[in-house]
């Protein structure tokens, strides 16, 4: 005769059921929170390289890169021009080749060709657009000499416009348009203030106040 083989009852099913849902709902949490504090260590990581690109380049050309608003209106053309990217993922660090006879036109190329400070730029892992990459603006005017890079940082408010700021794509940081293009308020970094200002602090990502927390990751000009 053959042995009968006990099986699990009902209770015994749901109790297991009931433990992994458990262990679910404690992994999953520290899992996301894990991926957000990892990308956030990439974009500082990333930024630091752009930023040393940056300065190698003021150190050949005495001077920053422009920042280019992909405003074709303006004759600029960014190296983020794509159709699904916001105004604000365009605004990237690069330079405008001089003309035969040494004026300020020419095409606008980025730091990465034909002198390749950077090998490519860097993607934003926070940017909702495809192929976003960190922003980046300098100061002018009677502030110039100064520049900002960032990321979105991780509570994903790229495509969420700021009221009263530059209306074309999110963020905390804001920007204003000056002759057309977006540049750096003043408000959030200018190189006179040699510690961040309280706009900036404000709008920058804190992960004690939660992994997910409003706020950009920024790098600047000391």
């Amino acid at each position: 005769m053959f042995k009968r083989l006990k099986g699990f009852t009902l209770i015994e099913l749901l109790i297991v059921v009931a433990i992994i849902a458990i262990l679910a709902a404690i992994a999953v949490p520290n899992f996301l929170e894990a991926q957000v504090r990892s990308k956030v260590s990439r974009v500082r990581s990333d930024l630091r390289s752009l930023t040393v690109g940056i300065e190698s380049y003021y150190v050949d050309n005495n001077i920053y890169p422009a920042q280019a608003s992909s405003n074709s209106a303006n004759g600029n053309f960014g190296a983020n021009e794509f159709d699904t990217a916001s105004e604000r993922l365009k605004a990237m660090p690069t330079f405008r080749l001089k003309s035969a006879h040494g004026s300020a036109g020419g095409n606008m190329m980025t730091i990465t060709t034909p002198i390749a400070y950077i090998t490519s730029y860097f993607t934003d892992p926070f940017a909702d657009s495809k192929g976003g990459t960190f922003a980046y603006s300098k100061n002018i005017g009677v502030f110039v000499g100064g520049w900002v890079t960032w990321s979105y940082g991780p509570d994903g408010d790229e495509k969420i416009e700021s009221p009263g700021e530059y209306t074309d794509g999110g963020g905390d940081i804001g920007l204003s348009l000056f002759n057309g293009e977006p540049f750096i308020e003043t408000a959030y970094y200018n190189i006179n203030e040699r510690v961040p200002s309280v706009t900036l602090i404000n709008a920058s990502y804190d992960p004690t106040n939660g992994t997910t927390s409003n706020g950009d990751v920024w790098r600047n000009k000391q």
